[in-house]
């Protein structure tokens, strides 16, 4: 992986994404599965508004076996006992880049839209984050550069990746093991 850079991903633009320093977002995490995540209303003052507040209504889809109420533009839950929940939030922070691949290091042509394991696999497992876009697009209209995002819900994590912008990364055998190197 050579000549890395940020990348302004166009999604950033989002009102979803909260650029928190440059180059790195802050997104709500979508838990997988399609599941309901709930937490408990631990606000007082909010307990106290849902508690007095008519115009629950009957959930549907994952959330059939509550009542449900907006407050505020937040969604709340009841359940049949009367306790109240509302939507988990987990944040994961965000920061996407764009590099040119090296066949030289065992690493894909640049023409390839795919993205080589390694070295990416390894920096995923140094720097404790995970992919979550590998911009399709972008990888199949750009026969030089890579595309790819990294996540964690780690900021420093995040900070660390974005660090790799302007140095060269690559796998090289040291006695029989293949070791990230980063200069």
């Amino acid at each position: 992986m050579k000549n890395i850079r940020f990348y302004s991903a166009e999604k950033y633009q989002r009102l979803d994404y909260e650029e928190i320093e440059p180059g790195i977002y802050r997104v709500k995490e979508t838990p997988a599965g399609h599941v309901l995540a709930l937490q408990s209303v631990s606000d007082g003052g909010v307990l106290k508004e849902l508690f007095d507040a008519s115009g629950w209504r009957t959930g549907t889809g994952m959330a059939a076996d509550f009542s449900v109420r907006k407050l505020d533009g937040k969604q709340y839950y009841k359940d049949a006992e009367g306790i109240l929940y509302e939507d988990k939030v987990d944040y994961v922070y965000v920061t996407s880049l764009t590099f040119e691949q090296e066949p030289e290091f065992g690493e894909f042509e640049p023409s390839n839209k795919h993205i080589s394991q390694y070295p990416l696999e390894d920096i995923l497992n140094e720097y404790r984050c995970f992919c979550t876009d590998f911009y399709e697009a972008e990888n199949e209209g750009d026969p030089v550069n890579a595309y790819v995002e990294f996540a964690s819900q780690d900021i420093d994590d995040v900070r660390r990746v974005l660090a790799l912008a302007g140095k060269h990364v690559f796998n090289q055998e040291d006695n029989g093991i293949m070791r990230l190197c980063i200069e």
